[in-house]
């Protein structure tokens, strides 16, 4: 046997499984989400925007395909619905320009970041967030600040009104009771981990072909995400909640008559602008 066979073997089988994998890929996705990622991958120089590292490179979403349904007419049009539930925390303008901003490029690379395969899961997770901190002027330098997210302990059903128990804000994510089964992440240049308060900067050679990602998508999923960690959520539950209307009346009636409308002092939306940037200090989730 030629003493290239085995290599000569290897590679057959490497293109066969690729080709497998490929042609699984396509049966999932069209031509336009494929030629998006590309996109967002050539935009981001093929490496994780928070780690640096290089392939594997993953694609994630800043607001979930999965949560597309949630633009329908069917659920915009229920009395009780996401968009609704947001305005009595956020100003109803700032709820449309998310609700505009989700529409418009949920299948674009404004919603669209390079991730190492652990910080897509992570962000999947809400074990961390990416605050937006401001855009420049021409479009091709976006500024993040990422933060890890504390691990909340608080019920997972509660009144409304009650003020949760919220930790301090480390540079380390416990995903295990009694602080054990720590997670980070690392610079892959530097070795130094990726410490709450770092700044992330984004940059573009095409503002107009590989756009950055949309600052009010941004926004969104940072709030959103701070909300899931507060709520010790983020951790996918077996609970059953119906999607019925006449399951929802009677805990929405007894609730709602009950929570303050002014949006929560931790929550209250904050100008980009002139927004003072991370200390040396570990704040708490409610000085966000």
């Amino acid at each position: 046997m030629d003493s290239q066979t085995p290599h000569i073997l290897a590679t057959e089988l490497l293109n066969a499984e690729r080709n497998e994998l490929l042609n699984e890929l396509d049966k999932l996705f069209n031509e336009e989400d494929v030629s998006q990622a590309l996109q967002c991958r050539k935009r981001d120089n093929e490496e994780c925007i928070i780690t640096k590292a290089g392939a594997p490179v993953e694609v994630a979403h800043i607001f979930p395909l999965s949560m597309r349904h949630l633009l329908s007419d069917a659920v915009v049009g229920k009395y009780y619905n996401i968009w609704k539930t947001l305005k009595f925390f956020w100003p109803g303008e700032k709820v449309n320009a998310w609700f505009e901003a989700v529409r418009q490029t949920t299948k674009t690379p404004r919603n669209l970041l390079s991730l190492s395969p652990s910080a897509h899961s992570y962000h999947g997770r809400s074990y961390f967030a990416l605050k937006p901190i401001g855009i420049n002027e021409d479009q091709t330098e976006l500024t993040l600040q990422f933060f890890w997210l504390p691990r909340a302990n608080n019920s997972p059903m509660v009144r409304l009104s009650m003020r949760p128990s919220v930790p301090s804000i480390g540079d380390v994510r416990d995903v295990g009771n009694e602080g054990s089964n720590k997670v980070k992440l690392f610079n892959v240049y530097t070795d130094k981990p990726i410490f709450s308060g770092d700044l992330i900067l984004m940059k573009t050679a095409d503002p107009k072909e590989l756009l950055l990602p949309d600052v009010a998508l941004l926004e969104m999923q940072w709030v959103l995400n701070v909300v899931a960690a507060m709520s010790a959520g983020a951790e996918p539950t077996d609970t059953d909640y119906s999607d019925d209307d006449d399951y929802l009346d009677p805990i929405m009636d007894e609730t709602m008559s009950q929570i303050s409308l002014s949006p929560p002092r931790c929550l209250k939306y904050q100008k980009l602008e002139g927004e003072d940037l991370y200390d040396s200090t570990q704040p708490s989730l409610t000085t966000l």
